[in-house]
């Protein structure tokens, strides 16, 4: 992962016990996390949504009860057969349950991307060398 230093601040200033950095926009494909929202609150994270505000980044502030019960809900998984579903699905099914709240902090202002391969480190790359020439 590489983000902009203005990141992490943005998040811990936020409200609330859980926080997403979220790029609010509309292009969201299919391999993206996205997020929906209603009155403030984190209401749908999947990659499947159809409606949405935006990507989640996949970077959180939770406080220590939150982390807790995120780290509970995870531990059903197995036991559940969900063995392969992403983290995010924790924190949809606490939100499901009204527990958070769960809410986002608009982040499509500063850098934030993925690496997790070789093209991605390239982009990563290229991202950084327009930022330098800016």
């Amino acid at each position: 992962m590489l983000f902009d230093g203005g990141l992490l601040p943005r998040l811990l200033e936020a409200p609330g016990p859980g926080v997403l950095a979220t790029s609010v926009r509309a292009d969201l494909d299919a391999e993206t996390m996205k997020v929906d929202v209603s009155g403030g609150r984190v209401v749908a994270l999947s990659k499947r949504l159809t409606h949405a505000v935006g990507e989640s980044m996949g970077i959180a502030r939770l406080d220590a009860e939150l982390a807790e019960e995120v780290m509970a809900e995870l531990e059903t998984f197995p036991p559940l057969g969900l063995t392969g579903e992403y983290y995010e699905e924790a924190y949809r099914r606490l939100a499901d349950r009204g527990r958070g709240p769960f809410r986002i902090v608009d982040v499509a202002d500063l850098l934030v991307t993925e690496i997790d391969d070789r093209a991605d480190l390239e982009r990563a790359e290229a991202l950084l060398r327009a930022r330098a020439v800016a």
